[in-house]
């Protein structure tokens, strides 16, 4: 990703601003920001707009973000659940092959390692274990 992100100032926003790095320069601290003019903006519905100090969290793509942590949402980790028990009875009938189910464990566990999830997730795998490869 090229351009300003969320912990540069509004000058440095242009998605032409490399901050002087190489295209290959990688860090944790790239973001993006969106940008509308006031005419785009929809009116807000009344019911769903409110202002809130931060310390209450703010949902962002499946976490709930605190000033000094982050939490995956309930949901998030229930359909996970529910689709690993599908993919375990599915990958025990021989439907799916052990690499489709890691997969889909894999890419679950990189995407919640973001929040503070290290308790759930043991709590999960200790009640639904994948079993070992045969062979």
């Amino acid at each position: 990703m090229r351009g300003g992100s969320w912990n540069n100032t509004e000058i440095n926003a242009r998605c032409a601003y490399r901050n002087r790095n190489q295209p290959e320069n990688r860090n944790d601290n790239q973001g993006f920001r969106l940008v509308l003019r006031a005419a785009d903006v929809l009116p807000p519905h009344e019911s769903a707009t409110q202002v809130l100090p931060t310390a209450c969290g703010i949902p962002w793509l499946g976490f709930v973000v605190y000033p000094t942590h982050r939490l995956l949402k309930r949901r998030n980790a229930v359909n996970f659940t529910r689709r690993l028990e599908r993919n375990l009875d599915q990958y025990q009938a021989g439907r799916i092959s052990f690499a489709e189910l890691d997969a889909g464990v894999q890419g679950w566990i990189n995407h919640v390692r973001f929040a503070d999830t290290w308790g759930l997730r043991e709590h999960i795998f200790s009640k639904h274990p994948i079993p070992r490869r045969e062979g």
